[in-house]
């Protein structure tokens, strides 16, 4: 504990001089402003302290500090070359990890990859925004059947992990990723949208006796019906997603994301200022106070056993300006990115990764809203797209243009110079 606090804290004086010598983005001040509301609602809640309030939002202060240091103008292109290839090789890794895992542990829900031994929701948050990531590289770099279906082998992390959300997200995610991609197409061609779909045909075919493998072996998506057919399979496990989410237990306390966040809202529309502004303090989820239920995610105060997301934790511990702060500190991050980079102008590289980044806001605002507080709390996924936020915004936006892909902009220089030599 001692040696975390110590890392920590040379972490934060690094940050104090990068303020004096660079000017902070308005994102990194909204994320400063949520941690001194945090402290401010550790003071003002008599069992928190500050020191709880510093606790609960120093990861998120962490991650837009990130966010502020790549954001620095200044990276070479070889530096940006070794930093991709970093995390691909890591994001890679966890494929192979997650199987070596599944097959000496078995589907243990609190293993994922290399990244964590103590929590199952970065099994959801990660293979979904690396497949965000995969199919960026596909559309803007390499459309080859083996990309694809390389990106949709993220899902063995959250498979091997036994998290039952993937069976329904990832389709769901895969179709927006096509639907962002066609709208920022201005200029597609026929023949490209023919071989997109025909590898999206090839990966169903592929992945559909998979995912009812899959299905088959988790507990409640399941129809116990060894004979029934596809759409029989997909119902009942529709049908189980449908009853879990808004699930309640025979005491009146919550079980489901659903039922809990309407539980929430409905406290708020009763609850005096105080709590609406300060929340119940922010160690209101530590072990320590015995008001937690459903490992970290339930609240015994308000009959909650289950179903906290990222908005429910931050009114509950900290208060609604709590929440307000940092979906303005997220806003900020994406308004600056869209502002500073047009994709039109970027290398095909930088163009896969800005979609992958969007794509990964989206995902961020929607595990914050609809399905865990895990965005809230330290996890890599979260730190990585801070991080490629930063440099999108700071150092890539700043390179030279490049409106066609590299191969064809070196063509084109080349004839551009032989016309000239021709011309003169």
């Amino acid at each position: 504990m001692l040696v975390r606090f110590a890392v920590e804290a040379v972490i934060v004086l690094v940050i104090a001089g990068l303020w004096r010598r660079h000017r902070p983005p308005v994102a990194f001040c909204m994320a400063l402003a949520y941690v001194f509301w945090s402290l401010f609602a550790g003071m003002c809640s008599p069992e928190s302290s500050p020191i709880d309030g510093f606790k609960y939002a120093r990861y998120t202060f962490y991650g837009f500090a990130l966010y502020h240091v790549f954001r620095i103008p200044g990276w070479q292109g070889r530096e940006l070359k070794m930093i991709n290839g970093f995390v691909v090789s890591l994001f890679l890794m966890q494929i192979g990890a997650s199987v070596l895992h599944a097959a000496l542990f078995g589907r243990v829900e609190w293993r994922v990859g290399t990244m964590t031994v103590s929590g199952g929701e970065l099994a959801t948050l990660f293979p979904l925004f690396a497949i965000g990531g995969a199919l960026g590289y596909y559309f803007y770099i390499r459309q080859s059947l083996w990309v694809m279906l390389i990106a949709l082998s993220f899902t063995i992390v959250g498979y091997a992990s036994g998290k039952r959300a993937i069976y329904f997200l990832v389709p769901c995610h895969v179709l927006l990723c096509v639907l962002i991609y066609l709208l920022r197409s201005e200029h597609l061609r026929a023949n490209t949208l023919r071989r997109i779909l025909r590898h999206a045909a090839i990966c169903a075919l592929i992945a559909l006796p998979l995912w009812l493998y899959g299905m088959d072996r988790s507990y409640g998506l399941s129809s116990g019906n060894p004979h029934a057919s596809v759409v029989e399979r997909f119902t009942d496990a529709l049908r189980f997603a449908s009853e879990y989410e808004r699930g309640e237990l025979s005491d009146g306390r919550t079980m489901g994301r659903t039922s809990t966040s309407i539980k929430i809202l409905r406290f708020l529309s009763s609850a005096d200022i105080w709590r609406i502004l300060f929340g119940f303090g922010p160690n209101a989820f530590s072990e320590s106070r015995g008001e937690q239920e459903g490992g970290g995610y339930g609240f015994s105060t308000l009959h909650i056993a289950y179903g906290i997301t990222g908005w429910s934790m931050d009114v509950v511990s900290i208060g609604v300006p709590g929440m307000v702060l940092f979906l303005a500190a997220y806003g900020a991050v994406v308004r600056d990115m869209m502002r500073a980079v047009s994709i039109e102008t970027l290398p095909c590289r930088w163009r896969a990764i800005h979609f992958g980044v969007l794509l990964g806001f989206i995902l961020t605002f929607y595990m914050y809203f609809f399905y865990s507080g895990i965005v809230v709390t330290a996890n890599p996924v979260t730190l990585t797209l801070l991080a490629y936020a930063g440099l999108l915004t700071g150092s890539v936006s700043r390179r030279e243009p490049m409106s066609v892909p590299v191969r064809q902009h070196w063509h084109y220089r080349r004839r551009q110079m032989i016309t000239l030599a021709g011309g003169s």
